[in-house]
C-alpha cells in the first residue's frame, strides 16, 4: 500500500468481510486520461444540455463524452466517460442500494476521500421485496467527502437519488433500456448527476455528466442560478478530478464485491 492519506477506519470495520477492498492499491483511471479530461474545454455546441439529456440513449457516442463547458446563461457541465469491464448493470444498482447501509461501504468505492454516505430510508434499502432500482429511488444519503480538501472530512451533503423518469428521461425509451441511470443530486446546490450505464461487449461505460445551476420540478430542469451569475470554474475542476478517480477504481473492485456482497445487506 502506498502512503498516500486514507480515511480512518475502526476496529470493528477492518472485522468486516468487504475490508480487504479497503486495503488495496486504488485503481486508476487509464495513464493519461484525467489530464486529457481536464484539458478539454467543450464549446456549448458540443456539450450535453440537460435538456437534451435523452441523447444518451443513441448509438455511439455524442461530441460531449467527455470535458467541461460554460454555457452563456452562466450554467455549466463536467462529462467523463469511465469503461466498466465485468461490470453489470444489476451491480450498479445493487452498489447504490447497499452502500448507504455501512461506512466502510462508501470507504472502499475511494479509501482516499470517501468518509460515509449514510442513507435516511435504510428500510428501503433492505427491502428485499423491491428490485434493486427501487430500493434507492427516492431515498436520501447524507454524504461526507473529503476530495476538495484532501485528508479533511467536508460538511455533509444530503443526495437524493431519482427515478430517472421522474427526471425527465423518457419513459418509453427507459422501458427498452438493457442499462442503468444513476441520477440525483444535493437537496440545496442546484447540481443535477447522472450515471448512464450501457452494456458494452465486455462489460459496460459509464457516461458521468453533471449539471450546474439546474434543479428537476415535475420532470422539467428548472434554472436556479440567478441571472448574472456564473458557476465558478475551481469547484468543476475539483469535481470533476474526483468523478475520474473514484469510478476508475469502482470499476475495479465492483464484479468481486458483488460476486462476494451481493446477499449481504
Amino acid at each position: 500500500m502506498n502512503q498516500k492519506f486514507r480515511v480512518p477506519v475502526t476496529e470493528e470495520e477492518k472485522q468486516l468481510s468487504y475490508y480487504h477492498f479497503f486495503e488495496r492499491e486504488m485503481t486508476p483511471p487509464a495513464e493519461g486520461h484525467t489530464e486529457k479530461v481536464l484539458a478539454r474545454e467543450l464549446k456549448p455546441e458540443e456539450a450535453l444540455r440537460i435538456q437534451d439529456k435523452d441523447l444518451l440513449f443513441e448509438e455511439g457516442y455524442l461530441p460531449g463524452e467527455y470535458g467541461w463547458c460554460f454555457f452563456d446563461d452562466g450554467t455549466a457541465t463536467i462529462a467523463n466517460l469511465t469503461p466498466m469491464p465485468g461490470v453489470t448493470a444489476d451491480m450498479l444498482d445493487w452498489y447504490w442500494a447497499w452502500h448507504g447501509l455501512h461506512p466502510l461501504r462508501y470507504k472502499i468505492w475511494d479509501p482516499e476521500d470517501h468518509y460515509e454516505s449514510r442513507s435516511l430510508n435504510p428500510d428501503q434499502n433492505r427491502d428485499s421485496s423491491l428490485s434493486y432500482k427501487e430500493r434507492y429511488w427516492n431515498t436520501c444519503h447524507d454524504t461526507y467527502e473529503g476530495f476538495v480538501h484532501p485528508g479533511q472530512c467536508e460538511p455533509p451533503v444530503t443526495m437524493k437519488f431519482w427515478n430517472p423518469a421522474d427526471a425527465g428521461f423518457s419513459e418509453e425509451k427507459l422501458k427498452a433500456f438493457k442499462g442503468t441511470i444513476i441520477c440525483g443530486g444535493g437537496l440545496d446546490d442546484g447540481v443535477f448527476m447522472t450515471h448512464f450505464f450501457r452494456p458494452t461487449e465486455n462489460g459496460g461505460e459509464l457516461r458521468s455528466h453533471f449539471w450546474f445551476g439546474w434543479r428537476f420540478e415535475d420532470k422539467k430542469p428548472v434554472k436556479v442560478l440567478p441571472e448574472g451569475v456564473c458557476v465558478p470554474k475551481e469547484p468543476l475542476m475539483v469535481l470533476l478530478r474526483h468523478t475520474i478517480k473514484e469510478f476508475a477504481n469502482l470499476a475495479a473492485i465492483l464484479p468481486e464485491l458483488f460476486a462476494e456482497e451481493k446477499d449481504r445487506f
